[in-house]
């Protein structure tokens, strides 16, 4: 599997999953994006051992994780309203209690958070999608 070979030490977990996109496409249905943020849970947790003894219970880099795709969702859907997104209170409101009761540190919530506000988390474009762009580029044709 191509999550096994990727090394996320020492990386805040939405910077790695930043890297693990760029190697696959976090979209789609949610039993796929399901399976994959928790594919690469299970890698974040076995480069950084550290991190995962600050929390109550290792599953909780798994829910954090999902949360940091929805929040991206969120942030940058165009067909959510802008009085209707996810704020800094809303984002910590959600993830309260999530380890085992306890809370995740409010400041690595906040981090994670402006880093995203910052920067959308994106998938790297497919092959074909490329090459097309660099095909409509040369002809001088619009891309779609």
């Amino acid at each position: 599997c191509v999550v096994d070979e990727m090394d996320f030490s020492g990386m805040e977990l939405d910077e790695a999953l930043r890297k693990f996109q760029a190697h696959v496409r976090v979209q789609g249905e949610a039993q796929k994006v399901e399976r994959l943020i928790e594919a690469f849970s299970q890698r974040y947790c076995m480069c950084n051992p550290d991190v995962v003894q600050q929390f109550h219970n290792p599953d909780t880099i798994f829910i954090l994780a999902f949360a940091v795709v929805l929040l991206n969702t969120d942030m940058y859907s165009p067909n959510i309203k802008p009085q209707r997104k996810m704020g800094l209170d809303d984002f910590i409101r959600n993830l309260r209690g999530v380890d085992d009761g306890a809370d995740i540190p409010r400041e690595m919530v906040a981090g994670i958070y402006e880093r995203i506000q910052q920067r959308e988390l994106r998938s790297n474009e497919d092959h074909v999608t490329y090459v097309s762009r660099v095909e409509q580029s040369i002809l001088g044709l619009k891309t779609v």
